[in-house]
């Protein structure tokens, strides 16, 4: 199983399900959620996150989130400007 390294040091196991929460989470944000190929976007995404973290012991958050920021950049911005919104009050 992969962990996810956080900004702080501390490790948490990669979860499939909170990423696709993030990314439904975004597209809410973005006033998105009515659109067909919003599932398309989140499976996507995810799919491409989830292939990147397997057979890794370990991955930085900031990279998946790179990764997966620079994937919805290329699907759907807006969805990606409201995540990197939602980042900028973390």
């Amino acid at each position: 199983m992969t962990d996810v390294i956080k900004k702080d040091g501390r490790r948490e196991r990669f979860d499939q399900e909170k990423l696709k929460d993030s990314i439904v989470s975004a597209t809410r944000e973005a006033g998105l959620m009515n659109r067909r190929w919003v599932d398309d976007v989140i499976e996507n995404v995810s799919a491409s996150a989830i292939a990147f973290s397997r057979g890794k012991k370990e991955v930085e958050a900031k990279t998946l989130r790179e990764m997966i920021l620079s994937d919805l950049d290329k699907l759907e911005k807006k969805i990606a400007d409201a995540w990197r919104e939602f980042d900028k009050t973390k």
